[in-house]
């Protein structure tokens, strides 16, 4: 062949490839490329943009579609008997709230096992514009599909419409854009279910507790996916992830009335696709939904997001919630008729009203104690069973309030139900908590659920419960021996490699749940006993403990819950570990437990929900007009989530412990995104609060009914709220408000104590108060902390404003009692001068602005004559 002829070859050749290069979406950040083969049309490219001139593709390029489809309707459950690691079936038969939610978890359609799977390459393409189309004919429905980029939110959208040639219940799947090969994968998440890089062969392992990725396609319903998405991430941090629009998950409510629809999940996300290929997969409607019952001739679309993305599963995560779900739209939207500082009051009323709170005065071992009645189910309880919550949340309000009631009547009572909770006797328990719960008729201490005793209760109910009582009485000599007990305790139960089993039996001392492992802060109550009692072994051992987690808990993504009644199904204990975590690199300066802490944070956000998107759309509930905003569930976290957690039937809880978490997180990173959703749960939740009692529904589906069977958790309510407005405090100031913090709260997430010595507002030493009642005329939307210095000399007021929106202020002092003078000058802190400035007018009505989500700090200092 001689050169002339070369030449003309390779310009065909050219030519010719020129030609079979088929269509293209790009973005300055993403391409998507599809050429014809003789299946139809394929991606041939699925690339993305890591540096600034460096393109990597993800995975390898697919671009097949895929729709189910049934004739009859799949059934909804599934009675095949599912084993632990262990070999016993699961769940146990004592569990009575598991089995109806986990025969759905494992129904057919569930499994990825229900009706047959039509995939296909599309043989019939058209460019219009900036869209993409394509079309397939089948034996039972025609397809056509959509495809176009949006350039703002850096995302391609693919809409697909099918028309049914049979009838019969149908389900759209998400195109499968490229898979990824399993020694390439980094992480997984379907949020709310499932995360980590490890596959998980035993089902109740994966599907109940979320601890490693199934190894089948399985299919996680939206009411407990809590941002509809699938993300992949790659080797080199680059994710793939799908998103379904928004409007497409099941309605909260679908029709006006006393009925939700919660549990009426639409739609449904997997990581992998029906052929059990690694990549992120959407199912819209799912297919034993009622929407997808077609007959001949008719439709049903779907709209699927797709994100390719540079730096890890996170930031993909909050481009879902905070892009597309936009969860930060409602706090502009929402309006407070209350603050949040009105709540702490009226909750404070309610909790030390002995009719409203159900408090029980009673006697153990002819010792006089005081709880409050727990009308929810306990193993052997008969409508006698007790419990105190929050006893840091006690003691700093008896503290910054001197309440006489609180002080002299509930107090001491409470703090012999802690001392008479603990095992005094000098055997295999001794140290720990008998129990969680006091049954008064029969005088026994018993579990939530079972007869066992776990070292994580040593952590909650000996450790962090009776030194938050000794950092307010550090005299009090009989709480600290019970505490050294306490400590002693956890240190000889921890096992050589720095972990703790799930619990004892009673009876035969031996582990129980041993197909578990004890995945939750326990190492905590270690930290705790080194802070109060100062030996450097507990330090020790709580590192130890600490290194064990982040090996076997942080770095794979798996977690265990901290509720008994749901056999310890991952819930808010993260938030605990992520605090623990922090709070250990305080103390030892060590980076990993930082690094650490805000990792295990940011797989929290996962267990926030962020859809359905906040609306001013209107529904009468239960006999109220309420607007979107008011009642979405955007915003909000669960108790315990997946597939059999209480979210399943209930939906998120009001119970923010987490959010002053968040915020210490936001003002440690500098990201706002933090900050943002625990205000998204924080801010405007009036719905939820019951007008009577100011006590918010403990879960979503109960909406303003209040404490309900938990009127304990009135206390739980003032101490996450508190621990809120003293992160914020501090997050808005820049640390020029500091107050030093207690231990976290036994169970429930990671709010903390306060007032129970001196903090700093500036270069002022102060002390924490709670009197509002003495400021008059704050909107709902702003809140009040008071300080006093440690003279007596100078009261000052913080104002938070818990809105978007600036708003002017006409405040009306009356600080008499507290200056014990009517003699006072008032100045405000000036942030650019970093001085107070002296306010020239009326001493008792100040005037002033604050912005949106701002501070002001007002020093109103006695005059002396």
């Amino acid at each position: 062949m001689n050169l002339r002829q070369t030449v003309i070859l390779v310009i065909l050749l050219v030519v010719t490839i020129a030609c079979d290069r088929g269509p293209s979406l790009v973005t300055k950040n993403m391409n998507l490329q599809w050429e014809e083969s003789e299946s139809g049309w394929q991606l041939s490219e699925v690339s993305l943009k890591s540096g600034k001139d460096d393109w990597q593709s993800f995975g390898r390029a697919l671009g097949s579609y895929t729709f189910l489809y049934a004739k009859e309707r799949p059934a909804r459950t599934n009675d095949t008997t599912i084993y632990t690691n262990k070999g016993t079936a699961f769940p146990e038969e004592i569990y009575t709230y598991i089995p109806r939610t986990w025969e759905r978890a494992i129904s057919p359609v569930s499994l990825n096992t229900a009706g047959e799977a039509v995939v296909f390459f599309p043989t019939d393409v058209q460019e219009k514009g900036d869209t993409i189309k394509f079309w397939q004919q089948t034996d039972k429905a025609h397809l056509e599909a959509s495809w176009w980029a949006d350039n703002a939110l850096e995302t391609i959208h693919v809409r697909i419409k099918l028309l049914a040639k049979q009838a019969g219940w149908f389900s759209l799947a998400s195109p499968t854009v490229s898979t990824l090969p399993l020694p390439e994968l980094e992480w997984g998440i379907v949020p709310g279910y499932f995360q980590g890089k490890d596959v998980q062969l035993n089902l109740v392992q994966s599907v109940a507790y979320g601890q490693g990725l199934p190894d089948i396609p399985y299919v996680a319903q939206d009411r407990t996916v809590t941002t509809p998405t699938a993300i992949l991430e790659d080797n080199n941090k680059n994710t793939l992830s799908v998103i379904a629009a928004p409007g497409q998950t099941r309605r909260l409510w679908a029709n006006d009335g006393d009925k939700h629809s919660h549990r009426d999940s639409r739609t449904g996300f997997s990581h992998r696709n029906r052929q059990g290929e690694l990549s992120p997969t959407a199912y819209i409607p799912l297919l034993d939904h009622p929407d997808a019952q077609l007959e001949v001739g008719d439709s049903l679309s779907a709209t699927f997001i797709y994100h390719l993305g540079s730096d890890g599963w996170f930031p993909a995560l909050r481009l879902a919630m905070d892009s597309v779900y936009e969860i930060s739209k409602r706090l502009a939207l929402k309006e407070n008729t209350q603050s949040l500082t009105t709540r702490i009051q009226r909750l404070l009323q309610y909790s030390l009203s002995d009719q409203t709170s159900f408090w029980q005065k009673m006697s153990f071992q002819n010792q006089p104690l005081g709880a409050q009645s727990y009308m929810g189910k306990v193993v052997g309880a008969e409508g006698d069973a007790t419990k105190n919550s929050d006893i840091g949340a006690m003691w700093m309000m008896a503290k910054i309030t001197n309440n006489k009631e609180l002080i002299a009547d509930r107090l001491p009572l409470v703090r012999n139900f802690k001392l008479l909770q603990q095992e005094p006797d000098a055997d295999f328990f001794q140290g720990a908590a008998r129990g969680q719960y006091y049954l008064s008729k029969r005088q026994r201490w018993v579990e939530e659920w079972g007869s066992h005793i776990e070292p994580i209760g040593v952590t909650y109910y000996t450790l962090a419960d009776l030194s938050n009582i000794l950092l307010f009485d550090p005299d009090d000599v009989e709480v600290r021996k019970a505490v050294q007990q306490g400590a002693e305790r956890l240190l000889k139960w921890q096992q050589e490699d720095g972990s703790w089993v799930i619990g004892y039996d009673h009876q035969s001392l031996n582990p129980v749940y041993t197909d578990l492992q004890d995945l939750r802060p326990t190492f905590y109550g270690l930290m705790i006993a080194y802070q109060t009692l100062g030996e450097e072994k507990y330090l020790e051992a709580a590192k130890k403990g600490a290194d064990w987690i982040i090996e076997n808990s942080i770095n794979k993504g798996h977690f265990l819950g901290v509720c008994g009644d749901l056999r310890f199904v991952n819930d808010f204990a993260t938030a605990q570990t992520a605090q623990a975590l922090l709070d250990l690199w305080e103390l030892t300066e060590e980076e990993k437990y930082r690094e650490a802490g805000i990792k295990t944070a940011k797989m929290y956000v996962s267990a926030i929900y962020s859809h359905p998107i906040a609306s001013t759309e209107t529904r009468t509930i239960r006999g109220r007009n309420l607007k979107g905003w008011q009642y979405t569930q955007a915003g909000l976290g669960f108790e315990h989530g997946g597939s059999i957690g209480s979210a399943a039937s209930h939906g998120p809880i009001l119970l923010s412990s987490h959010v002053g978490m968040f915020v210490r997180v936001a003002q440690l990173t500098g990201n706002r995104f933090f900050a943002d959703l625990a205000r998204t749960a924080t801010w405007g939740r009036d719905a939820f609060v019951n007008p009577e009692t100011g006590v918010a529904s403990y879960y979503w589906v109960r909406m303003d009914q209040g404490a309900g069977n938990f009127p304990h958790h009135a206390w739980w309510q003032v101490g996450w709220i508190m621990d809120y407005l003293m992160a914020e405090a501090s997050y808005r100031s820049d640390g020029l408000v500091h107050f030093p913090a207690g231990f976290m709260t036994a169970k429930v997430g990671p709010h903390k104590p306060y007032g129970f010595t001196q903090g700093t507002i500036g270069n002022d030493s102060v002390s924490l108060i709670f009197h509002p009642k003495t400021v008059q005329g704050l909107p709902p939307s702003t809140d009040l902390l008071m300080a006093k210095s440690t003279d007596n000399t100078s009261c000052y007021l913080i104002l938070l404003q818990n809105d978007t929106e600036a708003t002017d202020l006409s405040l009306q002092l009356n600080l008499q009692d507290i200056l014990e003078s009517n003699n006072w000058t008032s100045s405000v802190w000036d942030d650019e001068a970093k001085t107070f400035n002296p306010i020239v007018e009326n001493k008792k009505k100040i005037n002033l602005s604050i912005l949106g989500a701002g501070i002001r700090i007002i020093k109103c200092q006695q005059q002396t004559s």
